[in-house]
């Protein structure tokens, strides 16, 4: 008897190779997309806590923002945040302004703010309400 593998062993072997990395390259998307959508989440948590020190300290704040990431200072502390691969920062206009919140807790601009973050299949609309500051998320397409 020879020793070896039939063609019929092979391409079942084969075929279930293909299975499993189908099924680990779906899952390994499901993180990217998890870790992209937690960033926003995490952007507009870090606004609201700069509008909270701005209202609490009577300060004004500012959160800079560029295309890959976004920065601010409370008590000293300076926070920087890079997004995630695949995830990209772009405000209503093509100029990275920053993100100024008043001592009241209201944004600088009278017109508030919208910025987009976009993946390859979606939209995140971060809008910044010009007259109680709010933060909404609003996901798009």
């Amino acid at each position: 008897m020879k020793k070896g593998f039939t063609l019929i062993e092979i391409v079942v072997i084969l075929g279930i190779l293909v299975i499993l990395m189908g099924i680990s390259i779906q899952s390994i998307n499901g993180v990217r997309t998890y870790r992209q959508k937690l960033a926003v989440k995490n952007f507009i948590s870090d606004l609201n806590s700069a509008r909270g020190y701005a209202v609490a300290n009577n300060k004004r704040v500012s959160v800079k923002i560029s295309e890959d990431s976004y920065s601010y200072e409370i008590n000293d502390d300076f926070i920087f945040q890079k997004l995630p691969e695949g995830l990209i920062l772009e405000p209503e206009t093509k100029e990275y302004k920053d993100i100024v919140f008043t001592r009241k807790g209201v944004s600088s601009r009278e017109a508030g703010r919208t910025i987009n973050f976009k993946t390859e299949r979606k939209t995140y609309t971060v809008t910044i309400s010009p007259v109680s500051g709010k933060v909404r998320l609003r996901s798009g397409k």
